[in-house]
């Protein structure tokens, strides 16, 4: 299915922490990582890798 992307996303925004904890982070599907983006006033385009 195509909305089962998985997106890794910080917790914790990576610009408040500036360093890689694997605790802080989270798996989501594209839309729901996008969505969290949108309403923390990330507006910026999230691309998927082409593989």
């Amino acid at each position: 299915m195509r909305g089962n992307i998985s997106k890794v996303h910080d917790i914790k925004p990576f610009s408040e922490r500036r360093n890689f904890i694997k605790s802080n982070l989270i798996s989501l599907c594209k839309s729901c990582h996008a969505r969290i983006h949108v309403e923390r006033g990330i507006v910026r385009k999230i691309t998927t890798r082409k593989e």
